[in-house]
């Protein structure tokens, strides 16, 4: 059987799985279009459990067939799928999906995972295939810029997760988002930022593993990478702070693309 021809049996059981599930983009963000910088940037994340359930998270481009996404969206004994494409849930195109056959999680999430801050929820995937041709790695923001990341700066999330917490069907379910909003007032731990949900914008449920996103001369860098909040999704989201994994990041990614 060719590898098409595995992809697109394997898909329908992951459409049907995802098609069932309740849990639903970007709160209050507008739809990615072609054209936007993130819809070349940003994947979504499609995750077969080993009890058969299925899930959704999103993760950010490094290059090399590597994509940065939160640890627990990288669950032990899962199958995971990277989708090149905008909408995933109603419809997984075979020939912009791409099985991942590894998976590098970061030590301090397996010591301190179980923790309410510092869990270190980060980590790294490689999928098989060519990328797309209109798809581009999204550098991580460099650890001497993080100036930038000063409480009350502006910062824009992406994900595939809830478009409201009101929303208890399946309505935008899997369909690429993203908004702006600004870092929380006050810090929240050495290695995580706070980012602002009380004007009804932000990331929710679907969204784990996604980018957040600031842009230095006209450049934009990743730099947050979504790991939790609370279930309404309406106090704010905990982002683990990319930039000091640098150098986990390079280590661990030229261990994965090592030959």
């Amino acid at each position: 059987m060719s590898f098409i021809h595995r992809i697109t049996a394997t898909l329908s059981v992951l459409t049907a799985l995802l098609s069932s599930q309740s849990a639903s983009a970007i709160m209050n963000g507008i739809e990615v279009s072609p054209q936007d910088a993130a819809a070349r940037h940003i994947v979504g994340i499609v995750i077969v459990q080993a009890n058969g359930g299925a899930g959704i998270c999103t993760g950010t481009l490094l290059g090399n067939n590597l994509v940065m996404t939160a640890a627990h969206c990288a669950p032990e004994g899962a199958r995971l799928f990277v989708v090149f494409d905008r909408v995933i849930a109603d419809h997984m195109n075979p020939a912009l999906t791409r099985p991942v056959d590894k998976v590098a999680i970061s030590p301090s999430w397996q010591m301190n995972q179980n923790n309410r801050r510092n869990t270190g929820d980060i980590a790294l995937i490689r999928y098989v295939g060519p990328t797309p041709a209109r798809f581009q790695p999204l550098p991580v923001l460099p650890f001497d810029r993080q100036r930038v990341l000063r409480p009350g700066n502006l910062v824009i999330l992406a994900g595939y997760g809830r478009s409201s917490v009101a929303d208890n069907q399946k309505d935008g379910s899997g369909v690429l988002r993203q908004v702006s909003t600004r870092l929380a007032p006050k810090g929240f731990s050495m290695t995580e930022l706070l980012v602002e949900h009380t004007d009804g914008r932000g990331a929710c449920n679907g969204d784990s593993g996604g980018p957040a996103v600031v842009f230095l001369g006209g450049q934009p860098y990743v730099w947050g990478v979504t790991s939790r909040g609370i279930p309404t999704c309406d106090q704010g989201a905990v982002y683990t702070n990319a930039t000091l994994y640098q150098s986990w990041i390079q280590t661990t990614s030229q261990e994965m693309t090592r030959p």
